[in-house]
C-alpha cells in the first residue's frame, strides 16, 4: 500500500503543480483587472459552486467511494457509475431550471448583471459535473488519466480567462466562459477514460444503497461548508465586498499550503478504503501522518513568516491587510488535511456522527463570526475559522480513534503549534527583519522535524529519496 500511495502521490503533487500551481499565478491578473468588490463577487459564485455541488450531489460520491472497491464485475461497475451519472444529470439540471428561475435575486445578491450571472450558472453546473467526474478517475485509482483531465481544465481555463480578460476585455463574465470552456473539455477527457464503465443501465436499489449511505453525510457537508466559508459570508454581509476581496486575497495565498495536501489526500483515500482490513494499514497511515504532518508544517511556517513578500508580489498595497489572517487560515487548512488520515467513523458506517461533529463546528464558527467581526473585522473571521477548524479535527480524532485506532500522538504537534504562534506574535510586534524571520523559521522546522518524527520515519523517507535517484539515474542512462 505504501508503494502504491507514494507512486500516486507524488503523481498528483505534479498534477497540483502544473494546475493549481499555474492557475494560482492568475491572481496578479484578476487583481490588476478586476476591483476588490469584483473579486468579492467572484468569490461569492465560488461559494454557490460549493453549495451545489454539496446539496444537489446529495453526497452520492461518498456513497460510491464506500462501495467502489467492493464491486465484483464490470457489470456491477457499469450499473453504479450509469445510476449515480444519470442521478447527477438530473439533480445538477434541477439546480440550473431553478437558478434561472431566480435569476434575478441572484444577480442582485452576488453584485453582478443578470446577463453575466447566466454564465456564472452554467458554470457551475459544468464545474459540478467535471467535480464528479474527477472522483471516477480517483475511485478507479487512475493518477495519470486524471492528472491528464485536470491539466487540460486548467490549461484550457486559463487561457481563455486571459483571452477573454485581456483581449476581448469581458471582465468578470470570461472568467465564467472559460471556467465552462474549461470544465467541458476536463469532462470530456475524463469520460474518454472511464466510457467503458458506463452503459445503459439504472438501478433504483443501487441508488437506494448509495443515497442510505451519502445521506447522513448532507448535513454535516453543509455544515463543513458552513464552517469553511462562513467567514466569507459574514465578512460580505458586515463589512462588504472590499474587505471580502482582501480576505479572499489572504485564503487564496494559504490555499498554497493545500498543494501539499491534494497529493497525499487524492493517493490515500482510495487505497486506504482498499485496504484498511489489513493488519498492518494502521501502522502505515500513522507514518504516513508523522512524514505528512512534518513537511506540512514547515511549508505552513514558510509561508506565515513570508506571507507580506508574497503579497507584495501577487497583489498590490491593497491587499496588505491580508497579511495578519495568512497564518491562521493557514494553520486551519492544516488541521483540515489531516482529517484525511482518520476515517475510523467511516469504516463503521457512522456518518451520522461525522454530520453532527461537522454541524457543532459549523455552529460555532457562525456563532464567533457574528459575534467578533464587527469588533475585529477580517482578522476575527481568520480566528474563528482555526478554532472551529480546530474543534472539528480534535472530535472526529477522537472518534475515528475508538473505531479504527491508529497509534500516534498531538502532543509534539502540539508543543510545535505553541511555539510556532508565540514566535509569529512577537513578531507582529518587533521588526525581526528578513535574517530574523529566517532564524525563526529555521527554528521551526526543526523543532518539528526533531519532535514528530520517529528514527523509522527517516529510514523510510531516505528510501524513498534513493529510489527516486536511483530511477532518476536510471532513465538518464
Amino acid at each position: 500500500m505504501l508503494k502504491s500511495i507514494t507512486k500516486n502521490s507524488l503523481i498528483y503533487y505534479v498534477s497540483t503543480i502544473l494546475t493549481k500551481g499555474i492557475s494560482f499565478f492568475l491572481l496578479p491578473l484578476y487583481i490588476s483587472l478586476l476591483s476588490p468588490g469584483n473579486y468579492g463577487s467572484l468569490e461569492l459564485m465560488s461559494i454557490i459552486s460549493t453549495i451545489v455541488i454539496i446539496v444537489f450531489s446529495l453526497q452520492i460520491n461518498q456513497g460510491v467511494a464506500r462501495y467502489y472497491n467492493e464491486l465484483e464485475n464490470q457489470k456491477q461497475m457499469q450499473v453504479y457509475t450509469s445510476s449515480v451519472a444519470l442521478f447527477s444529470l438530473i439533480s445538477f439540471g434541477l439546480f440550473t431550471v431553478v437558478a434561472f428561475v431566480f435569476l434575478h435575486q441572484i444577480a442582485s445578491y452576488i453584485n453582478l448583471n443578470e446577463s453575466d450571472t447566466v454564465f456564472a450558472i452554467v458554470s457551475v453546473f459544468l464545474n459540478a459535473l467535471f467535480y464528479l467526474s474527477q472522483n471516477q478517475l480517483s475511485w478507479k485509482i487512475k493518477p495519470v488519466q486524471e492528472m491528464i483531465s485536470s491539466l487540460a481544465y486548467n490549461l484550457f481555463t486559463i487561457g481563455f480567462t486571459i483571452y477573454f480578460l485581456v483581449v476581448k476585455k469581458e471582465g468578470i463574465a470570461g472568467i465564467f466562459i472559460a471556467q465552462s470552456i474549461g470544465a467541458s473539455v476536463g469532462i470530456l477527457i475524463a469520460f474518454a477514460n472511464t466510457k467503458s464503465d458506463f452503459g445503459f443501465y439504472f438501478s433504483k436499489e443501487v441508488l437506494k444503497k448509495l443515497l442510505f449511505f451519502s445521506i447522513p453525510l448532507i448535513p454535516g457537508a453543509l455544515a463543513i461548508f458552513v464552517y469553511m466559508l462562513t467567514d466569507r459570508i459574514c465578512i460580505k454581509e458586515m463589512l462588504g465586498l472590499d474587505e471580502l476581496g482582501i480576505y479572499s486575497v489572504g485564503n487564496k495565498i494559504a490555499t498554497i499550503l493545500s498543494f501539499a495536501g491534494i497529493g497525499i489526500s487524492s493517493a490515500l483515500s482510495p487505497l486506504i478504503f482498499k485496504h484498511y482490513k489489513e493488519a498492518e494499514t494502521p501502522d502505515k497511515i500513522a507514518l504516513l501522518f508523522r512524514i505528512f504532518s512534518t513537511f506540512s508544517f514547515i511549508l505552513l511556517a514558510f509561508i506565515s513568516f513570508y506571507a507580506e513578500s508574497i503579497i507584495r508580489i501577487m497583489t498590490n498595497e491593497l491587499y496588505l491587510d491580508a497579511v495578519l489572517i495568512i497564518p491562521f487560515l493557514l494553520y486551519a487548512i492544516f488541521l483540515n488535511s489531516l482529517t484525511l488520515f482518520f476515517h475510523g467513523l467511516l469504516f463503521a458506517n457512522k456518518t451520522m456522527k461525522i454530520s453532527l461533529i461537522a454541524i457543532s463546528a459549523g455552529v460555532l464558527n457562525l456563532i464567533l463570526n457574528i459575534i467578533f467581526i464587527p469588533e475585529f473585522g477580517i482578522i476575527a473571521a481568520a480566528a474563528a475559522t482555526l478554532v472551529s477548524f480546530g474543534l472539528n479535527f480534535i472530535l472526529l480524532f477522537k472518534f475515528s480513534q475508538k473505531e479504527y485506532p491508529i497509534k500516534v500522538s498531538l502532543l509534539p504537534l502540539t508543543i510545535v503549534t505553541l511555539f510556532f504562534f508565540s514566535t509569529l506574535f512577537l513578531m507582529y510586534y518587533f521588526d525581526f527583519g528578513q535574517v530574523g524571520k529566517t532564524l525563526v523559521f529555521s527554528m521551526c522546522s526543526i523543532i518539528a522535524v526533531s519532535l514528530i518524527l520517529k528514527k523509522d520515519d527517516y529510514r523510510y523517507v531516505k528510501q524513498k529519496l534513493k529510489a527516486i535517484r536511483g530511477n532518476y539515474d536510471t532513465e538518464s542512462k
